[in-house]
């Protein structure tokens, strides 16, 4: 079966969820990302998804992402541009103490690394003999084929001298 590559243009009111929920619909119609870009303004998001999927379910993969989704915005277009290869799926574990902005830094670190991630969680618990807050992120990704786990674990660790990346499986 031959995979088409296509531009997912995405906009509208955006909870936290939102994100995840479209990456999971997409796997469940036979789509996978090869890398996205997010951007929120208060409650407003706009993303752009490079989706990889085969010919014969791209129209039936738009009317169920738009019938599952129906306050959402969908655009879609062709790209210009081979694609860039990406890894498989890989399990990254992020441990330090909390800070402030410490999510938006990892976020701005994953999207200038151009990873393609799949799905990122995290918590924060106090820890009252340090008087201070643990930060535990679990991300699954996928690198772009010009970074190894090496270079991912030395950036990640220069947002923070405490932080600590360790890879799972």
């Amino acid at each position: 079966m031959m995979k088409v590559s296509v531009i997912s243009t995405v906009s509208g009111l955006g909870g936290s969820n939102v994100v995840t929920e479209l990456a999971q619909e997409t796997r469940e119609l036979g789509g996978h990302w090869q890398t996205s870009k997010v951007i929120t303004l208060a409650d407003q998001f706009t993303a752009l998804f490079l989706v990889m999927i085969e010919e014969h379910k791209l129209a039936d993969f738009k009317q169920a992402m738009s019938r599952r989704f129906s306050e959402l915005s969908f655009e879609y277009s062709i790209p210009k541009m081979e694609a860039t290869n990406f890894s498989e799926p890989i399990s990254v574990t992020v441990h330090c103490v909390d800070r402030a902005g410490l999510t938006k830094d990892i976020h701005e670190l994953m999207q200038g690394l151009e990873l393609d991630v799949e799905q990122f969680s995290f918590f924060r618990a106090p820890v009252t003999m340090l008087g201070d807050s643990v930060y535990q992120a679990n991300i699954q990704l996928r690198l772009p084929s010009e970074l190894n786990i090496e270079k991912l674990t030395e950036k990640f660790e220069e947002l923070d001298p405490g932080l600590r990346l360790s890879t799972l499986g």
